[in-house]
């Protein structure tokens, strides 16, 4: 009895508790929580849960400590970048814009060790441009012994070291192109490459392009591959009439082998044909065109060349083969117009383009009276001459506007022109103009953008020969800086016209990339906000009533969304209005009301240029 009081009752620690079976969890009328069980770190004595993960013992800290998931990943890595196209070599070099998805996609591809992890995240740790330096912060995962799963972050950081890729040393290095695109055209001015310049900027056509020269009379493509120039050519060829010519040179031929190495040139003539010039077209191809001509006047030059008769106001298209078939040259060009002020209008009772132009060119055939502009501002010193002609311009002309005419009355014509069947018009009316908004150097709310190009038109070498002959050398600098000064005047002039003309020309800014210049939109916002609050309460009211204009026929017609893009369209045309009324100046009230502005809409604003 005595022995059996003795005993001691040995009660198992939470340690040494064993967990229960299927049959003894059903038997028991209590549960238990397993999560409550904790054991003492075997290192640091740290009392820690103890899970079917964490067998060892060991606490998350000591874990940490002993087990370094981050060994075998390369914590530094150097990325080489192109000085001059600011590409990043992947490989292969591209373009990719800072912090950008796709950047960090190719930085991960270049960290050594990720296999052997499980990542979770990555992103980019701010750091300055200047300082040649990225960082990635990633989120790891990995299983270490024992079946814990360790989590921690690590920065990865990448030195951006200068490297040459092949294409800019190929630019850099003489004779290295395989073909060459030299787009030519006989004209005494440079409109036609500015304009194919847009073209293949918004085309992207010049990518593979590895250098692009300026010639005397046009441009040329360098490319290291056929492939490339054949494309350029292509889409030069569907924009405008060009005939082109494809020569080769043998540079080396392997005897064993049979391998030729050739370089191509491709030679694209364009017509000199340019927008508002007046020709005389030969009598073969006025008889394949209907008898039309033979004075026209080219209104349009795209894949064809659009002409109007000047008497009958009928129009035809040229495409290069017949062109080259029957090659014509410019009578008389732009720089040949005179400004003429709209006496009367007067509709004619038949209009040849009342199928064809109307729908296509919103041509109206009209009567005008006109008279110099010179004349009405001397009256005394000028003649009292008037002139009625025909004109297709009756869509957009009204009484006392400006138009930009040929004087034929007082030019030299040919034998061809006063020999010919029909009359000859003394005033070939061309284009509205808008001189009192001309009338000063107006800021432009938006820009084009620019291919990088050489100069190479032969003034350096011409003058590096002449100062070689002779020992004054003062003497050669200033004609040099002379030549260079006049050159940069008339490309400067040749781009404002050109400028001009798209502002004036909306169908023409379609086929164009226009960018917002951020620092002249600031500036005339400034400048508006500088108004009395009565004049921004007029604006306000005029959008509101041009909202208010809508039809009821049409707005059943429109949906949700196109009353929402309506209204959208009439707010950026009150935002326009704002921005002409902070670029005029206080005593400017009576420039011309429909001068087609740029609109904002037509404005990228997400792909922006960098501020010159």
């Amino acid at each position: 009895m005595e022995a059996a009081n003795s005993m001691t009752v040995y009660v198992p620690t939470s340690l040494e508790i064993e967990p229960e079976t299927d049959m003894q969890q059903d038997n028991s009328d209590m549960d238990f929580d397993r999560s409550q069980i904790t054991v003492r770190c075997c290192l640091c004595g740290t009392i820690t849960p103890r899970t079917a993960e964490n067998s060892n013992n060991i606490c998350a800290e000591c874990m940490r400590i002993n087990s370094d998931i981050t060994e075998g990943i390369t914590k530094q890595i150097i990325l080489y970048r192109c000085r001059t196209c600011l590409r990043y070599n992947g490989p292969p070099w591209i373009h990719y814009e800072r912090e950008s998805p796709q950047l960090l996609t190719m930085l991960l591809k270049k960290v050594k060790g990720l296999k052997s992890v499980k990542l979770l995240d990555a992103n980019f740790v701010y750091t300055e441009e200047h300082s040649k330096r990225i960082k990635i912060r990633i989120t790891i995962q990995k299983e270490v012994d024992g079946g814990s799963v360790l989590q921690t972050n690590l920065i990865v950081e990448y030195v951006e070291n200068n490297q040459q890729c092949e294409e800019c040393q190929k630019s850099f290095t003489p004779h290295i192109w395989t073909a060459v695109v030299q787009v030519r055209q006989k004209v005494d001015h440079k409109r036609t490459f500015l304009y194919l310049e847009q073209l293949i900027l918004k085309n992207k056509t010049h990518d593979k392009c590895i250098k692009v020269s300026e010639k005397d009379d046009g441009l040329d493509f360098y490319f290291k591959n056929k492939s490339g120039a054949s494309s350029l050519k292509n889409f030069i060829t569907s924009k405008i009439p060009i005939k082109f010519k494809v020569a080769k040179k043998l540079i080396s031929h392997d005897v064993h082998t049979s391998n030729y190495n050739y370089k191509y040139t491709i030679l694209c003539d364009i017509a000199p044909i340019c927008r508002d010039d007046l020709c005389v077209i030969p009598k073969k191809l006025s008889n394949l065109l209907g008898g039309i001509g033979p004075l026209v006047l080219c209104y349009k030059v795209s894949q064809h060349i659009h002409i109007v008769d000047v008497m009958t106001m009928e129009t035809q298209q040229i495409d290069s083969t017949l062109y080259y078939q029957h090659v014509f040259q410019g009578f008389m060009s732009k720089n040949q117009l005179t400004e003429f002020i709209v006496i009367d209008i007067d509709s004619p009772e038949f209009d040849p383009n009342e199928t064809k132009a109307i729908r296509r060119e919103n041509f109206r055939c009209v009567q005008v009276e006109l008279k110099r502009a010179s004349d009405l501002d001397n009256p005394d010193k000028g003649s009292n001459d008037t002139y009625l002609v025909n004109t297709h311009l009756g869509e957009v002309l009204n009484y006392n506007d400006s138009v930009l005419c040929y004087d034929l009355a007082n030019a030299n014509l040919g034998e061809s022109i006063e020999n010919g069947k029909k009359d000859v018009p003394d005033v070939v009316p061309v284009k509205k103009y808008y001189p009192r908004f001309r009338r000063k150097n107006r800021k432009r709310y938006w820009k084009l953008d620019r291919i990088p190009m050489q100069d190479e038109t032969g003034l350096e070498e011409e003058d590096m020969e002449e100062e070689a002959k002779t020992k004054t050398k003062s003497r050669k600098k200033s004609k040099k800086s002379k030549k260079k000064s006049k050159q940069e005047t008339d490309r400067d002039r040749e781009f404002e016209e050109f400028l001009q003309q798209l502002e004036e020309d909306p169908e023409l800014r379609q086929n164009i990339n226009l960018y917002p210049d951020r620092g002249i939109m600031s500036d005339l916002e400034s400048k508006f906000s500088m108004m009395n609050l009565e004049e921004k309460k007029k604006e306000i009211a005029d959008a509101n009533k041009l909202i208010k204009k809508k039809k009821i026929v049409k707005a059943k017609r429109k949906t949700e969304k196109g009353k929402e893009l309506h209204k959208e369209a009439q707010i950026n045309k009150a935002k326009v209005k704002m921005y002409m009324k902070a670029i005029k100046e206080d005593d400017e009230s009576d420039l011309e009301e429909d001068f087609p502005v740029v609109q904002m809409t037509e404005l990228l604003d997400n792909l922006k240029l960098e501020d010159d």
